[in-house]
Parts: C-alpha cells; sequence; structure tokens
C-alpha cells in the first residue's frame, strides 16, 4: 500500500495542521444554532426555584451541563451566552403506566452576560459575571451539582481540535497501519540506500587550486616582462628573412640534336669490365679489341 509508506512523524505534522485549521474555521464560521437545544425553559424564575426545589430527593432541575456559545446578534462580534441543560419536572406528576409519577423531561435555559438575579418587581438584586458564577455559589450552598463543557471555549478550543486530532492521526491511525502492512505496532526500520562513496573507481572530489597572493602574480608579471623584452632585443639583432616561395620551374624543351646526343652518351656508357687473376682492379672488357682494330 502507498500509504504505508508515509511515516509517523508525516502523520503527527498533518494532524497538527488539520488541527490547528479545523479550531480556526469553527471560530471564524458561523455562530452557535441554539436551535439544536432541547426546548427552552424562557423564564428565569422557574429556572432559579428549579435548582433548589426538590422532590423525593431530587432537585426539579437535574443533570445540569453548561455550554458556552458565541451567537450572532447581527453587524460586529458576536455575543457570549450560556446554554444550561438538564432534566426538568414542572411540579406536576403525570399518569404513566398506571401509575401517576414525577417525570423529569430535556429542557434547556440561556442565561444572559453578565447574569442577573431579579426581585419581584423586575428589578436586579444579584449580579454575576456568568451564569456558572450562580451555579458555583449553590453549590457552595446548598450542593446543587452540574458540569461545565470548559473545552468549548474560545481558548481551549484550539487546544482540544489540536490534541484530539494529533491522538487520532497522528498516533493511533499509522498504528493501524503498521498493524495492516507489517503486522507490527511499529514501523519496520528502512534498508539503508546504496554509499556511492565506498564503490570502486568513484572519482575523488576535485582538490582546489591553490590561491595565488599578490606576492606571487606580482613575480609572474615581472617575468613576462623580462621575457618580452629579450624577445624584442632578439628580433632586431636577427631580422628574420623571410623568401618568397618558389613556383613550379618552366619546363624546358629538348632539341632533337640534344636527345641524339645524348642516345651517344647512353651508348658509350654501355661498357662492360672484367678482372683476371693478375689484375689489381677490373678493366674494361673489350679495350684490348679496339686498340688493335684502331
Amino acid at each position: 500500500m502507498v500509504i504505508a509508506h508515509v511515516k509517523r512523524w508525516h502523520w503527527i505534522l498533518i494532524s497538527l495542521i488539520l488541527g490547528f485549521v479545523t479550531a480556526k474555521v469553527r471560530q471564524v464560521g458561523g455562530g452557535a444554532d441554539l436551535s439544536a437545544y432541547p426546548h427552552s425553559m424562557n423564564d428565569q424564575a422557574r429556572f432559579e426555584a428549579a435548582l433548589l426545589e426538590r422532590t423525593n430527593g431530587l432537585p426539579h432541575f437535574k443533570d445540569v451541563v453548561v455550554y458556552p456559545e458565541d451567537v450572532d446578534v447581527g453587524p460586529g462580534p458576536r455575543k457570549r451566552l450560556y446554554v444550561v441543560t438538564g432534566l426538568y419536572y414542572n411540579g406536576r406528576p403525570e399518569q404513566n403506566d398506571g401509575q401517576v409519577q414525577a417525570v423529569w423531561r430535556p429542557r434547556s435555559f440561556v442565561a444572559d452576560v453578565p447574569y442577573r438575579r431579579y426581585g419581584p418587581s423586575r428589578t436586579p438584586i444579584e449580579t454575576y459575571k456568568t451564569v456558572v458564577d450562580y451555579l458555583d455559589r449553590l453549590h457552595r450552598e446548598n450542593g446543587v451539582t452540574y458540569s461545565y463543557c470548559w473545552w468549548r471555549e474560545s481558548r481551549w478550543s484550539t487546544v482540544v481540535w489540536i490534541g484530539g486530532s494529533f491522538l487520532v492521526i497522528g498516533l493511533i491511525w499509522p498504528t493501524l497501519v503498521n498493524l495492516l502492512a507489517f503486522g507490527v505496532l511499529w514501523r519496520p526500520p528502512e534498508d539503508k540506500g546504496i554509499d556511492f562513496s565506498t564503490l570502486a573507481g568513484t572519482p575523488a572530489a576535485a582538490t582546489p587550486a591553490p590561491a595565488v597572493d599578490a606576492e606571487d602574480m606580482s613575480d609572474v608579471e615581472e617575468m613576462t616582462l623580462q621575457l618580452e623584452q629579450q624577445l624584442g632585443q632578439s628580433k632586431v639583432e636577427n631580422p628574420a628573412v623571410v623568401e618568397p616561395i618558389a613556383g613550379p620551374a618552366p619546363v624546358k624543351q629538348l632539341a632533337a640534336t640534344a636527345l641524339e646526343s645524348l642516345a651517344v652518351v647512353q651508348h658509350d656508357q654501355q661498357k662492360e669490365f672484367g678482372a683476371k687473376p693478375d689484375d689489381f682492379y677490373p678493366t674494361e672488357r673489350g679495350a684490348k679489341h679496339r686498340s688493335e682494330q684502331g
């Protein structure tokens, strides 16, 4: 598989980038959709009373969970709200399977920031930074329990997305790939490549030419100048004479008399020589015969 060649550190890098990008897209995207939460109570007084009222030892608003949300309210920055969800009992028993009993149903309450408590005349009597601070007070004084989804905060969402992406894509996913491709948790070591520097016949690196300093250059220029002066004097004392290149010699026409005289000379040159046992050097044969005839 091609995917098996991707190393673990590659997956870790991909997970970090993907987690960061996802977190930023969610932050700059559309605001929270409050319609996804259970039906809202829309009554702050009833919400506060349900937190303290109890039936059979159970509060009328139990399993409380608080979600921070940023909601679009028009042009400009988003508005921070807190959605409090839980199971709500309205205090009226219902018929269920032939029995009259209390029934808790999912409900939610949207708390504004800051969170203000109002008296009978709708005048603020207490102000809290958020509804979480109000629930903290009820927890200390009345034992009210709740959970807060802190990871939904903008400052923590980036960390959560990066950490979750690292866990799933950077750790779990490459481990599964190694199990499927190689049958082990960790990728086996790969064969090392060929070290061409150890092969025979590999040319060595070219040795850089030695640097020439200014003193050496001045010596070379001085020697060059002396040679040029010597060569100039030699040319003046012994000037070279350049002879023109001779062309082909004209063909001389031979007269008939010259050819006849050449034939006579050649005839005279056709003589034979020999040596008797008592001669010191060869003599022309037939010379005696010619003298007697003469």
